[in-house]
């Protein structure tokens, strides 16, 4: 949360005590709220397509031909859980 506010650019004015998003107030709430904020500044920097990376890189032994489990971008700013 600290890098997604600070270095990393998100808008988090609205989690701040003062702000209209503080409320809940726990780490889960903050911190979706933060990931969010960094993942819509952040979504198209440096990489043409909102796919995961499907490179079998693990170095398990092999072929990747099963999907492993991780995280995609949906195209409407959200994130969903794969494999």
């Amino acid at each position: 949360m600290d890098y997604a506010c600070g270095e990393g650019g998100a808008d988090c004015e609205q989690i701040r005590s003062d702000g209209s998003c503080y409320f809940p107030n726990n780490v889960f709430s903050h911190s979706s709220f933060a990931f969010n904020s960094y993942w819509q500044k952040n979504k198209n920097n440096g990489d043409d397509d909102d796919d995961v990376d499907d490179d079998d890189d693990d170095d398990d032994g092999d072929d990747g031909g099963e999907e492993e489990t991780g995280w995609r971008g949906r195209g409407d700013g959200m994130v969903e859980k794969t494999g």
